[in-house]
């Protein structure tokens, strides 16, 4: 089992296991990243690839935000932002003339608002990191369908993409905004994966945590 890098959810879940899709609905201001920090505090050597798939920020703002995840050499980063909600800016677009960061770890999606394409690209990444306990880190699913414009196209790509990281024994995290989906795109994402958790704030200074979904 793999620790989720928090001590009562390991109590509550008995920690992750390789091929689990773990979904989390984040209510908006919850910090999700630090679910992710607390993950990798815990699994300081852990040495299978990383692919970070970012819909959401600039590559910029995840180099800063991940700092201590790209420090790894294991670590990859898909931008779909910088030419999808991006719009390839030039300002987004300098993040390359920079030698700061390693780009043979980056992976630019030229054109991440056509769903074929990106497909096909993910498909690749998975062929070759498809090693067991490859991480993946999805984030996210609702920056995807605000690029896509179309619900039933997440969907679809979620619901043959999980089954196949379950196939290849991968561990991977889908970040999903809870308010900005129907009922009836939740109902599907439960459907298909295996945990699912929900995250609110609260009226003090503790989130409130909820398991919807535990499948062994």
């Amino acid at each position: 089992m793999i620790s989720t890098g928090l001590t009562y959810l390991d109590k509550l879940t008995g920690g992750f296991k390789n091929g689990d899709n773990v979904v989390w609905e984040a209510a908006d201001g919850v910090p999700v990243e630090e679910f992710i920090r607390s993950f990798f505090d815990s699994a300081k050597d852990f040495s299978n690839t990383i692919i970070y798939i970012n819909f959401n920020f600039s590559p910029q703002t995840i180099f800063k935000r991940y700092d201590y995840l790209f420090r790894r050499k294991n670590a990859i980063l898909v931008d779909a932002f910088t030419h999808g909600k991006g719009n390839g800016d030039s300002v987004f677009l300098d993040f390359y003339n920079s030698d700061q960061y390693d780009r043979d770890r980056i992976i630019k999606i030229e054109n991440p608002k056509n769903i074929t394409s990106f497909v096909s690209i993910i498909n690749e990444i998975e062929l070759k990191y498809k090693k067991e306990g490859t991480f993946y880190i999805f984030d996210g699913v609702t920056g995807m369908h605000e690029l896509w414009k179309d619900e039933s196209a997440v969907l679809d790509f979620f619901t043959f993409t999980c089954p196949k990281l379950y196939d290849l024994n991968a561990l991977a995290y889908w970040i999903i905004r809870r308010e900005a989906h129907s009922r009836e795109f939740i109902a599907g994402i439960m459907h298909i994966t295996q945990i699912v958790f929900s995250v609110r704030a609260t009226d003090s200074e503790y989130y409130e945590l909820q398991v919807h979904k535990l499948q062994d």
